[in-house]
């Protein structure tokens, strides 16, 4: 199987080749940055169901991913931008540097980005291939992201929902006191400079439901990714009620 396209063709690719004659070869070759940087590397597949987000899917890694930057060329100034949040995710949780190199224009040296974004999610990998220890620091932003794809109904792009995803984990860690006023207000600049959006009309309330039914839940706990500096993340496990606090204080200004 080759998966030409975004994130949403190689996620379902991926899906079909994993389970058709119980594995079949796949060749990622990702045509959007989102893809490029995150959703063709580490061998997450799945596809969405109305309870949640990625729910049905294997751990099934490609035997090739090709990416040709040039094809990034050619994508809608909105798409690319969506596939930057996931870039600045790697900044915050694993490299000082690479969030500095962002505050350029990062059209300006993407091949290298993409290369060092590449790096850092294969040595997670390499250590935490399923997702249960050190891996979680790659949902950064993401619990409350997809609650937000999920109550609007996917209408919002996953890149724009993860950016409000991370600018609200960032507030709520600085406002428990996980991270300094500087590592937040850093983050949301970064964030804003990108043209990403950094709130949501959606209420808190309304978030938790499509939170719990989030993959990192543990029966009555669930981990959430907060960053201690900027380049360093750590994971927390929260209860129902932890989880609640947390949305409602990332989302209150």
């Amino acid at each position: 199987v080759f998966a030409l396209g975004g994130g949403t063709v190689g996620d379902l690719s991926g899906f079909a080749a994993s389970i058709y004659l119980r594995g079949i070869k796949l060749v990622q070759v990702p045509t959007t940055l989102l893809a490029a940087v995150d959703s063709s590397v580490g061998g997450k597949t799945a596809v969405n169901l109305k309870a949640g987000k990625n729910l049905a899917g294997s751990f099934y890694q490609p035997d090739l991913v090709l990416c040709d930057t040039n094809t990034l060329q050619s994508l809608p100034e909105g798409v690319f931008r969506d596939g930057c949040s996931e870039v600045i995710k790697y900044g915050v949780i694993k490299s000082r540097s690479l969030f500095d190199e962002l505050k350029k224009d990062i059209k300006c040296n993407l091949e290298e980005i993409i290369g060092e974004c590449v790096r850092i999610k294969s040595d997670i990998v390499a250590v935490d291939e399923q997702d249960r220890g050190v891996r979680q620091l790659l949902n950064f932003g993401h619990t409350i992201g997809h609650a937000i794809e999920r109550f609007s109904n996917f209408s919002v792009p996953h890149g724009e929902a993860v950016a409000i995803g991370m600018v609200a984990s960032a507030r709520a860690a600085y406002k428990k006191g996980y991270c300094s006023r500087d590592v937040y207000e850093e983050i949301y600049e970064l964030i804003k400079r990108y043209r990403l959006p950094v709130s949501t009309d959606i209420k808190a309330e309304q978030l938790l439901d499509p939170a719990l039914s989030d993959k990192k839940r543990e029966e009555a706990y669930i981990s959430l990714v907060v960053p201690e500096y900027i380049g360093e993340a750590v994971t927390k496990k929260v209860s129902v009620d932890g989880l609640s606090e947390f949305i409602r204080l990332g989302l209150n200004e």
